[in-house]
């Protein structure tokens, strides 16, 4: 069970925790060989750990692989208990990013705080399971990383548009919905930095996920705010061109007075 939506400063003094690989509420160790690694214990189970545990040594038999890239591999896996999981294992590119990554945190980290920050302030994303770093030198040289989520079920935004976009009823309907969710964003001084229409699935009854958290920014600096929520808003505009009806349906989304 996810927990409850919390407040923004609910929110601060976990996250200081779990970044200062603290634990926090429902974070708890697990044993990876040669690894620090964590888990969700608030969305993963018992039986799924374990089975993550295995899974974050390398990709394992029946990964299905959705982007191989020059610093991570990404695909889908169905758990032998039965729920179908997204690991992304994150690889070096080079000797300097071993280090720097080493010293102020890795994309992986990033990712693993920013779905357990979403998760936490009612933010619909899919559920963070498992983090799994392996450093050397102690913990100054980075080697790999391993993230376990949920599967968010669905099709893009775009794609959706595509389908529906004729309906103006639904449109109007799914920018109330993202509204809400701009709403909590700007409630938590929360950016995705990477807003993208393939970046927000949609569920068969409309409902919405954010994914691919990596740009994810968490301010506590309120003057910083503004810059962040309009990049959001402009890369999110920007989706829509040659477009019309999205774009005036969405058009007020990100819209939200400032405190």
């Amino acid at each position: 069970m996810s927990p409850a939506p919390c407040t923004p400063d609910e929110l601060s003094a976990f996250l200081r925790q779990a970044a200062a690989d603290a634990g926090g509420a429902g974070i708890e160790r697990m044993a990876v060989s040669g690894a620090t690694a964590w888990c969700n214990t608030s969305s993963c189970s018992t039986e799924q750990a374990k089975a993550l545990a295995l899974a974050a040594q390398r990709p394992p038999p029946g990964f299905v692989v959705y982007k191989f890239g020059s610093r991570a591999v990404v695909g889908a896996f169905r758990l032998p208990v039965g729920e179908e999981v997204v690991l992304k294992y994150y690889y070096p590119r080079g000797l300097h990013k071993q280090l720097s990554y080493g010293l102020k945190g890795t994309r992986c980290r990033q990712s693993w705080l920013a779905a357990l920050a979403l998760q936490r302030a009612g933010i619909p994303t899919p559920p963070a399971l498992m983090i799994a770093e392996w450093r050397g030198l102690g913990g100054l040289w980075w080697q790999r990383s391993v993230l376990a989520t949920g599967k968010a079920r669905g099709i893009t935004l775009q794609d959706w548009v595509e389908t529906c976009g004729a309906d103006l009823a639904r449109l109007d309907a799914m920018a109330v919905r993202l509204r809400t969710i701009a709403g909590r964003m700007d409630e938590f001084r929360i950016g995705h930095g990477d807003l993208k229409a393939t970046n927000i699935l949609v569920a068969d009854d409309d409902s919405v996920a954010l994914v691919d958290l990596d740009a994810v920014s968490i301010l506590n600096n309120n003057a910083a705010w503004p810059a962040v929520r309009e990049r959001d808003q402009r890369i999110f505009a920007g989706n829509w061109k040659g477009m019309p009806r999205a774009a005036q349906a969405f058009a007020n989304v990100f819209k939200i007075h400032d405190r």
